[in-house]
């Protein structure tokens, strides 16, 4: 018995250990962003609303999230050189749409 869970024991270790390096590696190459939780708050149509925010570490995108609404609805912000902004809950891609403002 002692030897099945030194074994499992290892294989957790393998996998875990195989899931950071490869984690690492994804970072590294800028296959894969993070995004963190920021301070801040969502205002929509000038009210303050409930929802979060979250930028990536180069601070070049911004993910506006308000969760007023009975379903949330998620915005990408370009940061700098674009002013398009995502509606990833309806699909809709629009230059002018009233979304929440980062205050």
């Amino acid at each position: 018995m002692k030897k099945l869970l030194c074994g499992l024991a290892w294989i957790v270790f393998v996998a875990f250990l195989l899931i950071a390096c490869s984690m690492a590696y994804s970072t590294a190459q800028g296959y894969m962003t993070w995004y963190f939780r920021m301070n801040g708050a969502v205002t929509v149509d000038g009210k303050k609303t409930s929802g979060y925010l979250h930028a990536n570490t180069a601070r070049t995108f911004l993910l506006v999230t308000r969760t007023d609404d009975s379903q949330p609805e998620t915005y990408l912000v370009p940061l700098r050189n674009s002013e398009m902004i995502i509606d990833w809950a309806s699909g809709i891609r629009s230059d002018s749409c009233q979304s929440p403002s980062v205050m």
